[in-house]
């Protein structure tokens, strides 16, 4: 095992000698391959929608996209209204201005509904009358009393247009679900022989739709006509706006940081723009690389920029400190940088090795947001391997850089401090060695305890601060409405005209008008509706708009009949509702905003219900955002442990060939698993879930943390080798390596640390409890690592002069 390490660390001086030799090729290669991925950053696209969540094969994401097809989108913007006096004329007034304008002036949308429009039917003289509520304008108080009333007492109206105190309305906007940009209306009257591919609507035109609404509603919003926005399509946008803004903020953040750290480092202009050139280069390499492959930044994306820098940052830093100590030693850039690359090259290839193996759990993840994440991190740390070794040898050559270094006066105080600190640490792992494992272990004990309460949860709305305007809206509207999302239903019978049956439309109806006694902790439904609805207003019109004709009737043809009325009416709401052959039935659950996990539990709930009610032979199908989105989080529950496990299992199997010792390998990782344990405990006692960000983090984190302790073991048997000393070995390595990993930790630390700065929680906490496992990754390396090599050393000793 040895002879392996030193042909390695050989072929990677031979690998410095040749590009520090010929720099000119090695540049001239690099930038000719970045010009060309670079051409393809343009087209990169921007995806925080549900159907983004998940691969294009899925079931779930393929049942949606069919029904987006047959009844459009499940997406409607809602602008809520509220007043004390909703019912008055100047209110009513202003409602149908609005409608109006928003009609008029808003892109990409198939229709608006309100109390403006809204359908309304009654009998009257024996004709039934199929209208828009305020297509017959109350011109007198009585007949403005008697609207209200109408209103307030129709059923499908309570939750849908109108609150329950009668003191918020709603104007539902219905999104189209596929791009209209790009149409040429006289290329497709000549290519109507061509099938039509259906695109999603883009980031582009959702946001400029938002952006016309919102110019709207600023010259309609009063204190007596106080208008409030919600919907799929504005938390779409709200969350693609702030990642937009996150990830600027996380990059101009992240190099001013890593420019003070590495000039704080190294004293030296180079030991910045070295690095910085790399972690650019990189950066710009693994977005174009997604352009290319034409993979979306989506909701996970935004930790890219900060990960991918002070990973990269760290490579660089672990060649460059021995590269300037040799540079001191020796006074010429060549003999310092290949004897750098050839003791330091190995230790941080090894290291991408692992954080790319830890990075990769997921990806082969049902979950397309976390595999993508997976696979252009994993793609992203072995670029910036790539051009470490190579840019950092090529530039070096060819730059001006000050053989002689000058004796710094705050430089020698702080290697005097380093020295000092880490002399104090040797002297209490050698002789403490017992005592630091048993702290550490029941630390590590209590840490399990705790992460054994860790709870999931993906919640959108509450990534965004309480004080958001989208989230207070939403949160209001929920309140006053008692839902702002629709979960959709299909009742596929395969029988044709099976719709008609009035055995079957009284089971839709039982499930509609019992399905806010569904519940799951408190959390159920607003209300449900189907094309039962229209029947019953059409039985009621027929018989004198006497409620006790509110009813399925029994008869077959009357019930077609009824549908065969409303449909010749040029109303719509008809066909949302049912298929051209009436086979199949939709039914729309409002529902209030709610974590993932309560709406797994209250699907159930649902699906329980409906087996219950209908014929097995029935298939029933839940689609919408809401499955999509539910799917999402059964599989990361489902995937989390198992994706652990591998990682840890392969980043040993590396540990043990490394170390060429399964004993010391399997030691190796205990270091490396104690500050997971303590990031989960820390989720605990903070109450932060498991959701898609924070699973991700363990297998992060172990990528991470083990590159420390790699470096460090790697350093420690080289010294051992040679001394055969075990104290002498921990201060030698300390002294050399343990300054890298102390450096890299920081920087690691403060790469992660400003996630705090972003505006959206889930993030927030990722970076938080990343910090926080990378410093105590870094007591775990230079505090426990050291006291488990005192211990299996002096027992492998003890052991060896006994046998003796």
């Amino acid at each position: 095992m040895k002879n392996w390490r030193v042909n390695a660390e050989v072929l990677f001086e031979k690998i410095g000698l040749h590009i520090y030799t010929n720099p000119i090729i090695y540049l001239l290669s690099i930038l000719f391959f970045t010009i060309i991925l670079s051409l393809y950053l343009p087209n990169i696209k921007v995806d925080m929608s549900p159907e983004a969540a998940l691969h294009t094969n899925d079931p779930v994401l393929i049942e949606y996209k069919q029904f987006l097809e047959k009844y459009g989108k499940d997406t409607n913007i809602i602008v809520a209204i509220k007043s004390d006096n909703i019912f008055s004329h100047d209110f009513l007034n202003t409602l149908i201005k609005l409608h109006n304008t928003l009609e008029e002036q808003v892109p990409a949308i198939n229709q608006i509904k309100s109390l403006v429009n809204v359908r309304n039917i009654r009998g009257e003289d024996d004709n039934i009358i199929i209208e828009g509520l305020l297509d017959k304008w109350p011109q007198s108080d009585y007949e403005l009393q008697q609207t209200k009333i109408q209103a307030l007492s129709n059923p499908f109206y309570k939750h849908l247009y109108i609150s329950e105190n009668g003191k918020m309305t709603t104007i539902i906007l219905e999104t189209g679900a596929y791009s209209s940009e790009d149409e040429d209306e006289d290329e497709i009257f000549f290519k109507e022989e061509i099938e039509v591919q259906n695109i999603p609507i883009s980031n582009n035109e959702n946001y400029a739709r938002i952006a016309k609404l919102n110019t709207i509603i600023q010259q309609f919003d009063s204190p007596n006509f106080k208008i409030y926005l919600t919907g799929p399509p504005i938390v779409l946008n709200e969350l693609t706006q702030t990642m937009a803004s996150n990830i600027k903020i996380f990059i101009i953040l992240s190099f001013l940081i890593i420019i003070l750290v590495l000039y704080l480092i190294f004293r030296r202009i180079s030991g910045v723009l070295l690095p910085l050139s790399i972690v650019f280069l990189t950066l710009l390499l693994t977005f174009s690389f997604m352009a290319l492959l034409q993979t979306p930044i989506t909701v996970t994306s935004q930790i890219i920029p900060s990960f991918l820098i002070v990973v990269g940052i760290s490579d660089s830093i672990h060649i460059l400190t021995i590269f300037y100590k040799k540079l001191e030693h020796y006074q010429e850039k060549k003999k310092a940088i290949i004897e750098a690359l050839g003791h330091s090259s190995l230790a941080i290839t090894l290291t991408t090795l692992t954080t790319a193996v830890g990075l990769s759990a997921f990806a082969l993840s049902d979950v397309a947001v976390i595999s993508q994440l997976s696979v252009y991190t994993a793609i992203g740390v072995f670029i910036a391997l790539i051009l470490t070794i190579i840019l950092l040898p090529a530039l070096i050559s060819i730059l001006p850089i000050q053989e002689v270094i000058l004796s710094n006066r705050k430089k020698q105080l702080t290697d005097d401090f380093l020295d000092h600190l880490f002399d104090r640490i040797t002297i209490i792992v050698f002789h403490h060695a017992n005592k630091i494992v048993y702290g550490f272990f029941i630390i590590s004990a209590i840490s399990v305890i705790l992460s054994l309460q860790l709870r999931g949860s993906y919640y959108p709305l509450k990534w965004l601060s309480e004080d958001n305007t989208l989230r207070i809206a939403t949160e209001l509207i929920d309140k006053e409405m008692k839902g702002s999302v629709l979960l959709e239903i299909l009742i596929k019978t395969n029988v044709q005209n099976k719709l008609y049956n009035s055995d079957f439309a009284y089971l839709v109806d039982n499930f509609i008008t019992n399905s806010n006694q569904i519940s799951a902790d408190n959390y159920h439904p607003a209300k449900a509706i189907s094309y039962t609805s229209i029947i019953k207003e059409i039985n009621k019109a027929l018989y004198g708009n006497d409620k006790t004709f509110y009813k399925i009737p029994k008869s077959d043809k009357l019930i077609a009949q009824e549908l065969l009325l409303f449909d010749c009416s040029g109303q719509d709401d008809l066909n949302q509702f049912v298929d051209n052959l009436y086979r199949t039935a939709r039914i729309s659950i409002l529902l209030p905003r709610s974590d993932a996990m309560d709406d797994i539990i209250l699907i159930d709930q649902i699906k329980k219900h409906l087996i219950t009610l209908f014929n097995p032979q029935y298939s029933i199908v839940f689609t919408g955002g809401i499955p999509l989105v539910s799917k999402v989080v059964v599989v990361v529950r489902n995937e989390f442990i198992f994706s652990y496990l591998m990682v840890y299992g392969l980043i040993t199997v590396i540990m043990i060939l490394l170390l060429g010792s399964i004993r010391i390998g399997l030691i190796s990782m205990i270091p490396n698993i104690f500050p997971i344990l303590l990031g989960l405990g820390y989720m605990v006692l903070y109450d932060i879930p498991m959701g898609i960000m924070t699973i991700l983090i363990g297998t992060i984190a172990i990528g991470l943390s083990v590159d420390d302790t790699i470096h460090f073991m790697h350093h420690f048997k080289r010294n051992y080798e040679k001394t055969e000393d075990i104290e002498m070995s921990i201060r030698l390595t300390l002294k050399t390596t343990g300054r890298a990993i102390l450096f890299t930790s920081l920087i690691l630390t403060l790469g992660f640390i400003i996630l705090v700065f972003a505006s959206m929680q889930n993030i927030i906490n990722f970076g938080m409890i990343l910090s926080i496992i990378v410093i105590m990754a870094l007591l775990a390396d230079i505090i426990l690592a050291p006291a488990l090599m005192v211990l299996y050393y002096k027992k492998k000793s003890n052991a060896s002069y006994t046998k003796k």
